[in-house]
């Protein structure tokens, strides 16, 4: 009598060591594509908090019939509710209807001014433009790369330490 495993058809090693080459080929071919995903997420991270904090000061602006985020408590104004000539209230009111417009600032991820987000002056020799103040993180109070130009109502980025 025959036994019932020499009926059975198994892979041959060869079968086995061609697989293991594909699969490592595959594998060559897609680490370093998803290595270079995961290194830009922190640059789209960043870009998207760009985006927010702009349309943030958009919004407070065309609700504040045209005022602006006053640079001294830009933070504030921005994450706590205001009244039309923007004082702030840390709850709603019947006159502070306005905002929040962002739960707080974003952190930076890119750049040498990594993990901060609110608002300080800033020196001119730090390549600031004429009337721009330095964002800076409400927590530790260090200046950040988010740059914000009260007279325009622009936010942008600055990468120099």
């Amino acid at each position: 009598m025959r036994s019932t495993f020499a009926n059975l058809r198994a892979f041959s090693l060869i079968e086995l060591v061609i697989v293991l080459a594909i699969v490592s080929v595959l594998g060559a071919i897609a680490v370093p594509r998803l290595s270079s995903v995961a290194g830009d997420a922190p640059m789209a991270a960043f870009k998207a908090d760009l985006v927010t904090i702009q349309n943030a000061v958009e919004r407070y602006t065309a609700e504040h019939v045209g005022l602006m985020p006053d640079k001294d408590v830009f933070a504030q104004q921005l994450s706590q509710y205001t009244d039309i000539h923007g004082n702030i209230s840390p709850v709603k009111s019947a006159t502070h209807i306005y905002g929040p417009y962002l739960r707080k600032m974003p952190e930076v991820y890119v750049g040498p001014r990594v993990n901060a987000g609110d608002i300080v002056e800033s020196e001119m020799s730090d390549g600031t433009a004429v009337g721009e103040v330095a964002l800076k993180s409400m927590e530790t109070n260090t200046a950040t790369a988010w740059m914000y130009n009260p007279a325009t109502g622009k936010v942008r980025v600055r990468l120099a330490p």
